[in-house]
């Protein structure tokens, strides 16, 4: 179980209590599945379940809990890590949080990639089974945890997405994912949808504004708000910059941006220069809150959900300061 302050850099699992949770209908998982259950039943587990259901998923956590787990092994996409996290920081099944250990099998997998982890499901769960096996240590790794609350009802995750976001998301899931594609080809549609909104007669992010922080509420339409508790996203991209002490990462940017494709690599880099001026309608910086009115949905973690402004804003804050993840 982590210590009660971020300090550990290595961990070893000798002395935990292990459990698995696995999302066997995870978008990485239709070929794979088969090998990922083989290589999950020579772990020394305390308990493993499979779920693919919020409220599944959140009884798997309330047995494990009951069991003593204190480490736990999560096999699915950032969907499957976003339900973990609500239910661990929501209902509180674990006295204390415990280890969390992600074996990317989804579409993008931003919060595994962020926190280190490379290869598939296979290759990491393999290396899972190898390190435990020989005794060696994993290493440890903290992250901010947002949640996202709107009319009585509250998701936690690590990525909020709203306007043109929310639209390439939409797209991927009608006519993507369908497809069978997954990965980085899958991720690239819809990256390539979120940023052809702006062109469009009718471009996506309307419905969408930023309340506060002021200072990063620029006197133009809001086309895309993201905020971010990762440090990096898709394809390693970084689109912050600006100043804060907060522990999240913010960027507005206008619904119709000019001149967006020249300034892409600079936004994708987080380095604005001239081209991604507040003045234009871009702005970006680290915060502890952010407060929205939005008619429409907005994203956490891939998922959708919908707002209406009549019902209050949507407000978005730290759930948790350090989350802890360790990786093989």
């Amino acid at each position: 179980m982590p210590d009660a302050e971020p300090a550990a850099a290595a961990v070893a699992l000798a002395g935990e209590r292990l459990g698995l949770l696995l999302n066997p209908r995870a978008g990485g998982l239709r070929r794979p599945l088969d090998r990922v259950r083989a290589l999950a039943a020579s772990l020394p587990l305390t308990a493993a379940h499979e779920a693919d259901t919020p409220a599944g998923m959140a009884a798997a956590l309330e047995a494990m809990a009951a069991d003593g787990v204190t480490a736990l092994v999560v096999v699915g996409g950032d969907g499957t890590v976003q339900a973990v996290l609500g239910q661990l920081l929501t209902a509180r099944p674990f006295p204390r949080l415990p280890w969390l250990v992600v074996v990317p099998a989804g579409s993008t997998d931003m919060t595994a990639r962020d926190i280190g982890l490379r290869g598939g499901p296979v290759a990491v769960l393999g290396r899972l089974v190898s390190t435990v096996a020989d005794a060696r240590t994993l290493s440890a790794r903290y992250r901010p945890v947002l949640g996202v609350g709107h009319d009585g009802d509250r998701v936690c995750g690590m990525f909020f997405g709203a306007g043109m976001v929310a639209d390439g998301v939409g797209y991927f899931r009608e006519r993507v994912r369908g497809r069978g594609l997954v990965g980085e080809k899958a991720s690239a549609l819809a990256v390539l949808r979120t940023l052809a909104a702006p062109f469009a007669r009718r471009p996506a992010g309307r419905g969408v504004t930023l309340r506060q922080p002021a200072a990063l509420a620029p006197p133009v339409g809001h086309g895309l708000v993201l905020v971010s508790a990762l440090d990096r996203l898709l394809f390693g991209s970084r689109p912050y910059w600006g100043a804060g002490t907060g522990a999240l990462h913010c960027t507005v940017m206008p619904a119709r941006p000019g001149r967006l494709v020249a300034a892409l690599p600079w936004l994708l880099r987080g380095r604005p220069g001239r081209r991604l001026s507040p003045r234009r309608g871009f702005a970006s910086g680290d915060v502890d809150a952010v407060t929205l009115d939005i008619d429409g949905d907005y994203v956490v973690d891939g998922e959708l959900y919908p707002a209406d402004s009549a019902r209050g804003p949507v407000q978005v804050a730290v759930a948790e300061r350090a989350m802890p993840f360790l990786v093989p």
